[in-house]
């Protein structure tokens, strides 16, 4: 644990404000790797994770379709021995919520569902780092090795 008076000294505070040369002056590893990365805008590379975005997703349209089932189910039994409660909420609930239930989870999913596809979309429209400012990055990591092993990729 760092003592907290370290922080105090003037030339830890500031020295990224001073420098001439901000990259070297960070420490090696992630602090490097963020300061060379945040050096000019153009450098900003990031991984988007598309795959665990489209895992996510894909799970997300799973849990909404066996919700959809359900309610076509719930429909289907009502729609054949009351069908009265499908047309009025207020019959409907009377008895009990399945129905208010089950359109309550489905709604909290899609909301869950749509903020997930609206970031995908958003990062999709993110515009491609140039090749030569991904060379630069890959040849930064070949350089000087910033992560360790496997966390470099």
């Amino acid at each position: 644990m760092i003592p907290a008076s370290k922080f105090k000294e003037p030339n830890l505070i500031n020295e990224h404000r001073t420098d001439t040369n901000p990259v070297e002056r960070h420490a090696e590893g992630y602090p490097q790797l963020a300061a060379v990365i945040n050096s000019d805008e153009q450098s900003m590379i990031y991984r988007r994770f598309g795959f665990l975005q489209t895992r996510l997703l894909l799970n997300k349209q799973e849990e909404m379709r066996v919700l959809e089932d359900r309610l076509y189910h719930i429909d289907r039994y009502y729609g054949r021995n009351e069908p009265a409660r499908l047309r009025s909420h207020d019959t409907c609930n009377a008895i009990d919520d399945d129905h208010k239930n089950i359109v309550v989870e489905i709604e909290k999913k899609y909301n869950e569902y749509a903020q997930l596809l609206t970031h995908a979309r958003t990062l999709a429209r993110f515009d491609k780092p140039r090749a030569a400012d991904y060379l630069q990055l890959k040849a930064y990591f070949k350089r000087k090795a910033p992560l360790c092993g496997d966390k470099q990729q």
